[in-house]
């Protein structure tokens, strides 16, 4: 490499992808309206929502890989820089789901989770050089992978490095969207409770939260 931002770029870049998935959930409503469309399902409502935070993700997400470039930092692969930044789609995945299930409860998750990953996720300094704390969890990380596929694009591949954090980015992907359709119709009457007390309280802006058709069963 031949500056210190290139070695850095990994880590700010993964830093920019999930603090700029995560201001969409604050900027944007979570909740789908439904006027004009029949019989549209809890499910339907997810995905849609998602559709369009991806859009906005991945567009983001090629525009930071451009302005590297422009900079003048050269990677590697450049079609692996722009493949690696899918990882924003994960990150994505992660913050939509807690921030659906359990609305402001889950944002603060998502808080926490990005403070916690940038000392704990191999982006500053080798793993090793942690305390035992970081060197049990860091694998659970998804920063780990994300900053581990665009450092291979920027600096250089390594065996199946590159193939192998792309594919447990899928899995964290695949997971949360997993979790956030199962889990969202299941707490819906709890966040509408919560959100409702939020609205109250006149510090932070509160959404009706959608309810399935049946409103009261024992599994919600």
């Amino acid at each position: 490499l031949t500056s210190y931002g290139a070695a850095m770029a990994p880590l700010f870049m993964n830093l920019t992808f999930w603090i700029g998935a995560f201001m969409l959930l604050i900027i944007l409503k979570q909740e789908v309206d439904s006027r004009g469309i029949r019989r549209l399902t809890i499910t339907q409502r997810y995905l849609g929502r998602f559709s369009l935070l991806a859009l906005l993700v991945i567009l983001q997400s090629a525009i930071c890989c451009t302005g590297l470039v422009i900079m003048g930092i050269h990677p590697v692969n450049i079609v692996a820089l722009y493949v690696a930044a899918a990882c924003s789609l994960a990150y994505l995945s992660i913050i939509y789901c807690l921030s659906v299930t359990m609305q402001h409860i889950g944002k603060g998750i998502c808080i926490i989770l990005v403070f916690a990953q940038i000392p704990g996720a191999t982006g500053l300094y080798p793993i090793e050089m942690t305390s035992p704390f970081f060197q049990a969890i860091y694998p659970f990380f998804p920063f780990t992978y994300g900053i581990s596929a665009l450092r291979e694009a920027i600096c250089g591949f390594y065996g199946m490095d590159y193939v192998f954090s792309l594919g447990i980015l899928a899995l964290f992907f695949a997971i949360f969207m997993a979790l956030g359709i199962l889990l969202r119709p299941l707490l819906a009457n709890v966040n509408r409770m919560f959100a409702r007390q939020i609205a109250q309280g006149d510090i932070y802006n509160g959404e009706t939260v959608q309810i399935p058709a049946r409103r009261y069963r024992l599994r919600q």
